[in-house]
């Protein structure tokens, strides 16, 4: 089961109006659950059917990466085949590099990517092995726990450009939120994440 950081959901709100308050919906809701933000959108709105994408995250232990055989890990930091095998691993702007935008329904294609990544990093599995998974061929591929995978973002790109600029609507994106969203992410999400780790030990996974 993944979590959720950011969902939108259509509601018809009879009493809505501009003094609403998100306050009025969260006293009603337990503290693990909060809403952040409410737009006004078009009739017939339908919030999973006009959603084009969806970022996800995935958050997991430093350690997840670390070797069956310690002795592997006697590496400098200028080593030529290190640097080959980080290079697509960067972090960009300050953001984690885990962090995927896609349809739902590769949803489970972002667990298997994390454990080729892991895999690859501890050495269990070859740039060969890496490349047969690029085929067409069906072939068996590991999948990391579902534990750190979280709904980060829905997009509503399609809608934004049709009617966010309409004079009645407001784009549906929340960046007036983001530091509500990301204390909650912090003092929520990322504590469930790693209380659960530290009782199930999810990491390390078998390859």
């Amino acid at each position: 089961m993944f979590r959720i950081l950011k969902k939108f959901e259509s509601n018809k709100l009879y009493s809505f109006s501009e003094h609403s308050k998100i306050e009025d919906i969260n006293k009603y809701l337990p503290k693990q659950i909060r809403a952040f933000g409410l737009k006004r959108v078009t009739k017939g709105f339908n919030s999973k059917g006009q959603c084009n994408a969806r970022t996800y995250t995935y958050t997991f232990p430093t350690f997840a990466f670390a070797p069956d055989d310690p002795s592997i890990v006697a590496i400098t930091p200028t080593d030529e085949d290190i640097q080959k095998r980080i290079e697509k691993l960067s972090v960009i702007d300050g953001k984690p590099f885990t962090d995927f935008r896609m349809t739902p329904e590769l949803l489970e294609k972002i667990r298997k990517m994390m454990a080729l990544a892991i895999g690859v990093v501890r050495n269990l599995i070859s740039e060969e092995t890496l490349e047969e998974c690029y085929k067409p061929e069906k072939r068996e591929v590991p999948t990391a726990p579902s534990l750190g995978l979280v709904l980060n973002h829905v997009h509503y790109d399609t809608y934004n450009r049709r009617y966010g600029s309409d004079g009645l609507h407001e784009k549906l994106e929340w960046d007036e939120c983001d530091s509500q969203i990301q204390k909650f992410h912090k003092d929520f999400i990322l504590r469930h994440i790693e209380e659960t780790e530290i009782e199930n030990q999810s990491y390390p996974f078998n390859i």
